[in-house]
C-alpha cells in the first residue's frame, strides 16, 4: 500500500524495512542526514507523493552518537555489539518475559512460545534468521543502513546483536576508529567458624594465620586482594606454592598469571618436588580475561591477533552471591510495582543493565575493562597487542559472555577457525546457524567448558584478516575455581 498512497499524493513515512534499501527511498534520521530528503516537499508538490523509510531500531540509537564524531573524524571501520530489550520484539514478547520470569521465581518451567528458549535471566543471539555469510539480518541492517545514511560504501561495519531480558530500551557498546586522531571531548576473621562441605565431608573454617601454611604445599587463596596481599607472600615464604584468585600479584612481573590451556608455559619454573622449601605465586587472571582467551588463543596461535575488541554481558554471580540474592529481590519487587531495593548496585538491576560498577579511571576505562585489556597482553606476553573492552552488568544470574571481535596479522577463514576451536581444550562449539542456535548463559552455567559460537568472517575487513565470535562461560568454574585447581594440578 506504500506505493499506492505515494501515487494518490501522500508523503509515506514507513517504518517497516520494505524499502530501507531501495535507491530511490530516503532512509533518514533527521538529526543525521535530513538533507537526503530535501527534494521532497509537502507544498507545491503538485499532487505527487513520495516514500521516506524509517531505519531500523539500533541503526538509529547506534548513529545518533556516532554521527557527531563522524563528522568531525570520518569512522572507518565501526565494530558494535547491542543489548537488545524485549521491547523490540513487540507486547507479546515483554509479557513473555515477565510470565517466564515470574515462572523462574516459582521453579516452573518458562513458557516459551515467542524466543523457543528460556529468556528471563539468560540472554543469546538475536533471533532473526541466520544468513549465510554467518551474520543475522539484524547484524546486516546496521551494516547497510549505516553505509547508505552515511552515503559511504567504504565504511566498514560488523555488528553482533544479542537478546538481554530487558523490558525496553536497547542499549549498544560502539567501538570506532577513525582516519585521523579525535582530541578528547568536554576468610578472613569474619569467616572463622563458619561450616562448609564438600563431597559429603563437614569442614569448619578456622581463622588464617602465618602457621596455618607450616607444611603446605599448594595454597588457594580467594579471599580478596587485602588477606592476599598480606598472607600470600607469607605462605610463599614458608614453602607454600599459592595460587591467587585475586588481582594482588596478577601484574607483578615476578609472578606468572596463568591459563594452563593458553600458557603453563610460564610456570615450568615452578616446581612442586625437589623445591628444597621455596615456595611461589602464581596468579589467577580475572574471569573476564579466561572465557576471552579461553575462545581466541587458539585462533591467535594460527594466525596472530593484532587487535580484539571485546564486549562483556556480565552476570550477577561476578559480584558475589549477595548480588544474585539482590538481582531475585528486586525481580520480585518490580513484577509486584515494589520499588527495587538497592544496596548492592545502588541501581535498578532488574530488566535492566548498566556499565560495570568497577571504578572508571582517567582514562576512561573502568578497571574490569583494564584488567582484560593489561592481562591479555601479559598472558600472550605482547605489549603491542591492541585490546578495547567495554564491561556490562546484565541482570542474568549467572556465567558470562562476551562479544569478541579479532584482527589478524594473516588471512583465518572461518572454517578453518571453527576447526581450530572445535579441537581446542575446554572449549565447546555452539553454531548451529540454520536453528539459530548458539552459546547461552544457561547453557554453560555450572559447567566447565568455554562455549563458542557466532562464528563468522568480519565483514569491515578485508582478505579474511578478522572474525567475530561470541563466547560464553561460567566466570565461577572455569573464570575462578576451575581455574585455579587446574593450575594445582599442573604441579602434581
Amino acid at each position: 500500500m506504500g506505493p499506492v498512497a505515494a501515487e494518490k499524493g501522500a508523503i509515506v513515512v514507513d517504518n517497516s524495512s520494505a524499502f530501507r534499501m531501495d535507491p530511490n527511498v530516503p532512509l533518514i534520521i533527521p538529526e543525521v542526514n535530513s538533507a537526503a530528503m530535501s527534494h521532497i516537499k509537502l507544498k507545491g508538490r503538485a499532487g505527487k507523493g513520495a516514500l521516506i523509510a524509517n531505519p531500523n531500531c539500533s541503526t538509529i540509537i547506534c548513529l545518533m552518537a556516532a554521527t557527531p564524531l563522524h563528522r568531525h573524524a570520518k569512522v572507518v571501520r565501526m565494530v558494535v555489539s547491542t543489548y537488545q530489550a524485549a521491547s523490540g520484539a513487540g507486547a507479546a514478547a515483554m509479557e513473555e518475559l515477565e510470565l517466564q520470569t515470574r515462572e523462574v521465581l516459582e521453579g516452573k518451567e518458562p513458557t516459551c512460545n515467542i524466543f523457543k528458549q528460556q529468556y528471563a535471566f539468560n540472554l543469546f543471539s538475536h533471533n532473526a534468521p541466520v544468513l549465510s555469510n554467518g551474520y543475522n539480518e539484524e547484524e546486516m541492517k546496521l551494516v547497510k543502513e549505516t553505509r547508505k545514511i552515511w552515503n559511504d560504501n567504504d565504511v566498514k561495519v560488523t555488528a553482533t546483536c544479542i537478546r538481554v531480558p530487558v523490558m525496553r530500551a536497547h542499549a549498544e557498546s560502539v567501538n570506532l576508529q577513525f582516519d585521523k586522531p579525535l582530541d578528547e571531548m568536554l576468610a578472613s576473621r569474619r569467616s572463622a567458624g563458619k561450616k562448609l562441605t564438600f563431597e559429603d565431608r563437614e569442614y569448619t573454617v578456622e581463622e588464617l594465620k602465618p602457621e596455618s601454611f607450616d607444611g603446605v604445599d599448594i595454597a588457594l587463596f580467594s579471599a580478596g586482594g587485602s588477606i592476599s596481599k598480606e598472607m600470600g607472600p607469607v605462605a610463599a615464604e614458608k614453602g607454600a606454592i599459592v595460587v591467587d584468585n585475586s588481582s594482588a600479584f596478577r601484574m607483578d612481573p615476578n609472578v606468572p598469571l596463568i591459563i594452563p590451556e593458553v600458557n603453563s608455559a610460564a610456570m615450568s619454573h615452578i616446581k612442586l618436588k625437589g623445591r628444597a622449601g621455596k615456595g611461589a605465586l602464581i596468579a589467577n587472571p580475572n574471569c573476564s580475561t579466561i572465557i576471552c582467551l579461553m575462545a581466541a588463543t587458539p585462533l591467535h596461535r594460527h594466525a596472530k591477533v593484532v587487535r580484539m575488541v571485546v564486549s562483556t554481558y556480565q552476570a550477577a554471580s561476578g559480584a558475589g552471591a549477595a548480588a544474585m540474592e539482590e538481582l531475585e529481590l528486586q525481580t520480585r519487587e518490580v513484577l509486584e510495582g515494589k520499588e527495587p531495593t538497592c544496596n548492592i548496585f545502588k541501581q535498578q538491576y532488574a530488566f535492566n543493565l548498566f556499565s560495570h560498577n568497577a571504578p572508571v579511571l582517567s582514562n576512561g576505562y573502568n578497571e574490569e575493562e583494564m584488567k582484560l585489556v593489561k592481562e591479555t597482553r601479559k598472558i600472550w606476553n605482547d605489549n603491542d597487542v591492541k585490546v578495547t573492552a567495554t564491561c556490562i552488568r546484565v541482570p542474568v544470574m549467572r556465567a558470562h559472555a562476551e562479544s569478541v571481535n579479532l584482527q589478524f596479522d594473516k588471512p583465518l577463514d572461518e572454517d578453518t577457525a571453527r576447526r581450530i576451536l572445535k579441537e581446542a581444550a575446554g572449549v565447546v562449539v555452539i553454531d548451529d546457524r540454520a536453528s539459530n542456535l548458539f552459546p547461552t548463559p544457561l547453557e554453560v552455567s555450572k559447567k566447565d567448558d568455554v562455549a563458542v559460537g557466532r562464528i563468522r568472517q568480519d565483514l569491515s575487513q578485508e582478505g579474511n584478516h578478522g572474525l567475530d565470535i561470541f563466547v560464553c562461560g561460567d566466570q565461577i568454574r572455569k573464570g575462578a575455581a576451575l581455574n585455579a585447581v587446574q593450575i594445582a594440578e599442573k604441579l602434581l
